[in-house]
């Protein structure tokens, strides 16, 4: 990871969020946590201290983030590798490719239109972003974190890129990290240490008389003999539908 003269970790700016690229070789910005745990705990608390309540003079402001921009140069960073991306996020994604926005309309409850305006994805980036990362077996994790009584996030939208790569989505709504820290802290502590395999190829085998017809899980439904996913745990389960012939 790049350093400044004092030693530590420079933060890359990428001002394109709409074709975002990664700005240095991957060889320059990965690090390996065995031998360089000391510079990943400075970065962390470099970020911590650049977004902390401290840092705001004037109150913190609610602003929308880049989380498709942010998802793309991460898959292009690990496409020749593979691995996990772990998203973090604390309010709408609404810049830059992937954007989301608020869907979210008390008329439309209890109505014909709830399920088609705001329980259906509204574009297909994410189903789409989630298939490439399977092909270059990346897994995608999100842990979201928004102050629901001022603004919603589009989880209908963002949630298959979880589904689909074998991850998982883990939503804290009204955030208090006070009340809600421990939570956060062994739910990451789970997704990395538990058992796990990757680039997973699923296919059941049946006797005679016997055909696979779909598969059903978190990832959707696959009406085919086989599928695969970038990463399957101990705590993933998926079903499969036999006919009798």
């Amino acid at each position: 990871m790049p350093s400044d003269p004092n030693g530590e970790p420079l933060i890359l700016q990428v001002g394109d969020i709409n074709d975002p690229y990664v700005p240095m070789p991957a060889s320059k910005l990965l690090m390996n946590v065995a031998e360089e745990g000391e510079r990943i705990h400075a970065l962390l608390d470099k970020i911590y201290n650049m977004y902390s309540d401290e840092h705001y003079a004037h109150g913190r402001q609610l602003t929308s983030i880049a989380t498709g921009a942010a998802l793309k140069s991460a898959k292009a960073l690990l496409e020749d590798r593979g691995g996990r991306i772990m998203l973090f996020a604390g309010s709408i994604g609404a810049q830059g490719c992937g954007r989301v926005q608020n869907r979210m309309n008390a008329t439309q409850y209890n109505t014909d239109q709830e399920a088609a305006k705001m329980l259906a994805p509204e574009n297909n980036f994410y189903r789409e972003l989630a298939l490439e990362c399977i092909s270059q077996c990346i897994t995608v994790d999100m842990f979201i974190a928004v102050d629901t009584k001022r603004q919603s996030v589009d989880l209908a939208t963002m949630a298959p890129i979880t589904g689909i790569t074998g991850g998982d989505l883990y939503l804290h709504p009204d955030f208090n990290d006070v009340m809600h820290s421990e939570k956060l802290y062994y739910q990451i502590f789970r997704n990395l240490t538990r058992v796990s395999v990757s680039d997973v190829m699923i296919k059941l085998r049946v006797s005679t008389g016997l055909t696979v017809t779909e598969y059903f899980g978190q990832f959707g439904s696959y009406a085919q003999s086989e599928f695969g996913v970038a990463c399957l745990d101990q705590d993933k389960v998926f079903s499969a539908v036999l006919r009798c012939d």
